[in-house]
């Protein structure tokens, strides 16, 4: 949800070649080397490739990605949450925007004040300039991460007079990253966690061996454009860049040629394209049902069975260690993916080196949580959202290393719940009110996936291991491939000869009921086999158990078969607008990466942060005029509809920004929110001369436009005060009805408010569906009354022309047995009939020809009627039906009495 830069170096598939979808512990094979990373730096294609010129990138665009934006373009993101008027204002927006992101890319270490945020813009600007600096800010593209001297922080700017108390439940990257930014922003934060630690699925182990190891979240795969690319330039972070070779060794310990692994990497992307392009489109075109179930796994086996059937049995052994690879990428066996919509976050990616952090991933969370008021050993048992204001948690609480609990409660404004979607899955939290369906459906569809580690550590005489950071081994069975499937060679990262086993798919489930000295011995099997007989037992060992996890169950997310994209967003939605959600199963752009996670962190701090504060930002004056030209007013009883026509060239501008929307997230991304003008007049914005000439002025400032999260106090305005718009109509002064300027609810109006979150845009874009859905179903009840009462009337002129009713003649019905008859008989013939049955078949048959008949008025006589070729063909048909079934009931009756 963070990043709106369509970064395309990446996709699912490289990812898992480079470690990329890593929150839970997982690597592969790097992209980038050392040499290739400077050599890109330097213009040059690869190591000693001639030096090829190229144009340095302009700083506002280095600015822009470096926040993870464009700098030519509005974003998604920007798309949704911005103030409307940005829609009347976009060339402006993009120039303000990238000098705003400049100042703050040259020193992301300090916090950027408005005021040099604002230096050089001129005077006119200042208010358009202000909302795009506080947008900025709420949604953590600028002032996010560790400023020392944030003001909203440490408690030095003004006080917020929106303080609310808000309870984030999960001390996992997503947690403490939305804690810290509302905390910024001013409000009183409680982060709740399970566990005795910090970090969630981020781990580093600093006890059990000589050097930090990260048994969860271990690779950044490049800075460029990522969320947390900020926060590790802002701690120093120490990085290891992972080299590009990663040698792959046979079952029986020989090494894979070059030429081989690349003829095999080049069937394997072969088998990879046909699946989701050849099977996928021709599913969808034929049956996209068909296609909604099928699995990855099956689709690509059936194009290796098709073009690849001669490989012989060793090419296919390398195959199915790139499908382990892609299933350590995936975070599960391949089968359980969804062909349809499994990689549906490739556009979006990151740029640079993919790196080991050399003090471990946690350094970065534990950065993140100092100077928040954080509750370890508090197991949250369930949440209850009061019908009035606020929010209750009951927890149990643990003395350190005692098994005794405790129960506690906390109440709050907000509940802000970032656990793992494998704690969702299990029902360790219970909701009162239950959660809504949608969101249910949501937690249900999506898939939990799970990544093991085995570690183990030697003596610093005892190193036998190549110098690669890492090496990959390749299995005789396919059902083990993913079984020690890689090495990661940590040696290079902390100076400790410390080597990390990678289990993925069926074989990280089977690690975790399967005992360490076993797991050790069959490591130590395939090592000698590469490395010789005489190689050392490791002197400490540990194996990670994610699935056994109560607080995680799993390690990250996966779209399996029947989920989509769209079930990210809606994980990501709020509930009744005081219980949201954050973590890497929310974000539909970077899901089952720490990235993810921290990025729906700062988007669920920005939805709270606008759910706090109701003072938005003020329409903008260049917007207004430009709206307003359009305008022409004649009446006010008429002057509803002939607004909304004037605000057609805005809809039509908010076109472009949809255009920049992905895969089938088209049904899902919400519109900006853009109100009819005529309710603009209805606040107090505009005065309008009834001529139709602009006189644009605002009539009063209901906002005092300050920073985000330490605001001061707005100008007061009264509940009870009323706004009087005087509109000048042909030297004739007449009033508007007279509003209450926050109560716009009351009277059935949209609260015109400059910032519209997405959470609001999703609840009215699902309005409209719903109010489409209930007309669709109003239209069809009226077509089964209608279709019920045809029913009734045939069957009263049926009784009347038994009865001999004058309506219905006798010859008339006499005509139509008659017609009938000839087909009744020849049915007879075929299947043996007996007097009896015909009669019955000839009077139903009659009775259905009837009722039709007399289902409407024909304009046509009754022998026209009878004789048309489509009729003829139909009453065969039929009677055809009825004889078949007379002649089943016979045989069966006969079948008894034998």
């Amino acid at each position: 949800f963070f990043s709106d830069f369509p970064l395309l170096e990446t996709d699912r598939r490289t990812q898992a070649m480079s470690g990329a979808g890593d929150p839970e512990g997982a690597g592969g094979r790097p992209v980038g080397s050392d040499a290739e990373c400077a050599a890109a730096a330097n213009g040059a294609t690869g190591t000693g490739a001639r030096r090829v010129e190229v144009e340095e990138p302009a700083i506002e665009e280095k600015a822009a990605k470096f926040a993870g934006l464009m700098a030519a373009n509005l974003g998604p993101r920007e798309g949704c949450c911005l103030p409307r008027f940005i829609a009347e204002n976009e060339k402006d927006y993009i120039r303000l925007r990238n000098g705003i992101l400049v100042k703050w890319y040259s020193d992301p270490c300090n916090f950027l004040s408005f005021e040099k945020a604002s230096e050089g813009v001129e005077q006119k600007e200042v208010k358009l300039t202000r909302a795009i600096f506080d947008f900025l800010s709420n949604y953590g593209y600028i002032n996010s991460g560790v400023l020392p001297d944030h003001p909203g922080f440490n408690g030095t700017g003004p006080k917020n007079p929106h303080k609310s108390k808000i309870i984030v439940i999960g001390a996992g990257m997503s947690g403490i990253t939305a804690a810290r930014q509302l905390k910024s922003f001013g409000h009183e934060v409680t982060v709740i966690e399970g566990r005795n630690r910090l970090g969630g699925r981020v781990n580093t182990d600093l006890k059990r061996f000589e050097s930090p190891v990260d048994l969860g979240a271990s690779i950044i795969t490049g800075l460029t454009g990522n969320p947390l690319g900020v926060v590790t330039k802002q701690i120093e972070t120490k990085v290891h860049n992972i080299g590009s070779k990663c040698p792959l060794f046979r079952p029986d310990g020989k090494e894979l040629p070059t030429e081989e692994d690349a003829l095999r990497y080049s069937q394997f992307n072969q088998m990879d394209v046909g699946a989701n392009g050849q099977i996928a489109e021709d599913l969808k075109r034929r049956n996209p049902k068909a296609l909604n179930k099928m699995n990855l796994l099956s689709a690509m086996r059936r194009i290796q069975r098709e073009e690849f059937s001669d490989i012989e049995e060793s090419g296919k052994q390398i195959i199915n260690w790139h499908i382990a690879n892609l299933e350590y990428g995936c975070g599960t066996n391949l089968r359980n993916l969804s062909l349809a919509h499994w990689n549906q976050d490739d556009p979006y990616g990151f740029e640079g080196c993919h790196l080991f952090l050399k003090e471990g991933y946690s350094t970065v969370v534990e950065k993140l949580a100092e100077g928040l008021d954080v509750r370890l050993g508090h197991r949250v048992e369930r949440v209850t959202l009061s019908t009035g204001k606020g929010v209750s948690v009951r927890t149990f609480r643990r003395e350190g290393e005692e098994t005794e609990e405790f129960p506690e409660i906390f109440e709050a404004d907000i509940v802000l719940v970032t656990v793992s979607l494998g704690v969702l899955k299990s029902g360790m939290i219970k909701f009162t009110p239950s959660l809504p369906m949608w969101k249910l459906k949501a937690i249900n569809g999506l898939g939990f996936g799970l990544i093991n580690k085995l570690v183990l550590e030697w003596k610093e005489e005892d190193v036998f291991w190549c110098e690669e950071d890492m090496f990959g081994h390749v299995k005789e069975n396919e059902d083990e491939r993913g079984n020690n499937y890689m090495f990661w060679n940590l040696k290079n990262v902390t100076g400790k000869p410390i080597l990390v086993s990678i289990f993925c798919g069926d074989a990280a489930i089977k690690l975790e009921d399967t005992p360490i000295e076993k797991l050790v011995e069959e490591a130590m099997l395939y090592l000698r086999r590469i490395f010789g007989q005489n190689i050392s037992d490791p002197i400490r060992t540990h194996k990670t158990s994610w699935k056994k996890d109560p607080f995680a169950r799993g390690t990250y997310s996966f779209v399996k078969v029947g989920a989509s994209g769209r079930d990210y967003d809606a994980l990501a939605r709020p509930v009744d607008g005081k219980l949201f959600f954050a973590g890497e199963a929310t974000c539909r752009l970077y899901p089952a990466t720490v990235p993810g996670a921290h990025a729906s962190g700062l988007f669920a701090a920005g939805q709270i942060a606008d759910a706090c504060n109701p003072v938005k930002h003020e329409l903008f004056m260049e917007s207004a005029d430009s709206i307003m030209k359009r305008l022409k007013l004649k009446s006010i009883n008429n002057s509803r509809n002939r607004f909304r026509r004037g605000i057609r060239p805005t809809q039509r501008a908010q076109g472009r920004y949809n255009k920049l929307r992905i895969g089938d997230r088209s049904t899902l991304s919400p519109k900006m929110e853009l109100e009819s003008t005529y309710n603009d007049l209805m606040d107090g914005k505009w005065d309008l001369d009834a001529s139709g000439e602009t006189e644009t002025k605002v009539v009063n400032d209901l906002t005092q436009i300050t920073e985000p999260g330490s605001m001061e106090s707005p100008i007061s305005v009264d509940d009870n005060s009323v706004v009087d718009l005087v509109v000048e109509e042909r030297g004739k002064k007449s009033k508007l009805p007279r509003i209450r300027p926050f109560e716009h609810k009351r009277r059935g109006l949209e609260d015109d408010s400059g910032i519209v979150d997405m959470t609001d845009a999703i609840r009215k874009s699902n309005a409209k569906k719903r109010k489409r859905d209930e007309s669709w179903r109003k239209e069809f009840r009226k077509k089964l009354k209608t279709k019920v009462k045809q029913k009734e009337l045939a069957k009263k002129q049926t009784k009347s022309s038994r009865g001999g009713n004058e309506t219905m003649k006798s010859d008339f019905v006499k005509y139509i047995k008659k017609f009938i008859q000839r087909y009744v008989s020849k049915c007879a013939e075929r299947y043996a009939l007996s007097e009896s049955v015909q009669r019955k078949i000839l009077s139903k048959s009659s009775d259905r020809v009837i009722a039709e008949w007399s289902s409407k008025e024909r304009e046509v006589s009754i022998k026209d009627w009878m004789h048309n070729e489509k009729r003829k063909k139909n009453m065969k048909d039929f009677v055809s039906k009825y004889a078949k079934g007379y002649a089943k009931r016979g045989s069966r009756k006969k079948d008894i009495a034998l």
